[in-house]
């Protein structure tokens, strides 16, 4: 009964939401390749706005090739999660009950940015990449 249900008119708006975290990850996505990818953009800004000078982050990006490795990696695991986010809205739009959804939902518009946010810190705190960033 409830895969039926989920399928009734209200089930569009829950599929649109998947439509803006998939346009997120293709932002970030062709970002990749680009001069400088979005997380790195955001992070140095981050770094400015907090009183700090991205002189540093700068002649890094200039000099080393494992810097844009790490910003770029970032950058396309941050999509790649935005991606899932996409497809489990989509899934969960047409598998549970609709008045189930908007509270799962609701509850992914926190979960996801917070898991990526923490999984990113982690990832840039590994060993191999403390050195370039945290200096």
């Amino acid at each position: 009964m409830g895969v039926w249900r989920s399928r009734s008119p209200s089930a569009p708006r829950p599929a649109r939401e998947a439509l803006v975290t998939a346009a997120l990850g293709v932002v970030l996505l062709a970002s990749v390749p680009s001069a400088r990818p979005v997380l790195f953009t955001i992070g140095r800004l981050t770094l400015t706005e907090a009183g700090h000078s991205p002189d540093d982050w700068d002649h890094r990006w200039a000099s080393s090739a494992r810097f844009h490795g790490i910003w770029r990696w970032l950058t396309a695991g941050w999509a790649a999660g935005l991606f899932l986010d996409a497809a489990l809205r989509v899934l969960i739009a047409y598998t549970l009950p609709v008045d189930v959804v908007p509270a799962v939902h609701a509850v992914q518009w926190f979960a996801v940015p917070a898991v990526l946010l923490v999984g990113g810190q982690v990832w840039l705190r590994l060993p191999r990449h403390r050195e370039l960033i945290v200096s």
